[in-house]
């Protein structure tokens, strides 16, 4: 995703979040954009109140549709399957109280596995940024 995107992007779910109905959304949206947007105020509100299993499940379900994953293959190493990984790890460590250990078992990996793709989506984040608007981008739609 390019900066300016992420930014139309970090707008449209300042609007989203606003408004607890899309047909309330400004004209000023364009319609395209407002269908590019795939977040539900409810979900996102409730985020805060959902049980660690509950969290696993939308957290699954949001990188899932934003990274284009039908399932992932502990073995397989192609980009983007690493790559949901990773950040399946970063934001179930960020937002659950399952240990390291059990992270690994949920995608085939052992702890060390898992403190290394979160260090990885971390270092990421810190020198690329649109890397870290992406994650920012899937963060604000959980």
């Amino acid at each position: 995703m390019r900066p300016a995107e992420s930014n139309i992007s970090s707008v449209m779910i300042s609007a989203l979040n606003t408004f607890k109905d899309r047909d309330q959304l400004p004209t000023m949206l364009m319609p395209e954009l407002q269908s590019r947007v795939q977040i539900d105020t409810v979900n996102h509100i409730d985020f805060d109140l959902m049980t660690d299993e509950e969290r696993f499940y939308r957290i699954r379900d949001v990188l899932t549709s934003e990274l284009r994953v039908d399932s992932y293959d502990s073995y397989c190493r192609k980009k983007n399957l690493v790559e949901y990984r990773q950040l399946f790890s970063y934001f179930l460590n960020k937002y659950t109280g399952y240990t390291l250990e059990s992270i690994g078992r949920f995608i085939g990996k052992n702890h060390s596995t898992v403190i290394h793709s979160i260090k990885r989506v971390k270092g990421y984040m810190e020198w690329d940024k649109a890397y870290r608007a992406k994650v920012e981008l899937i963060d604000g739609m959980l």
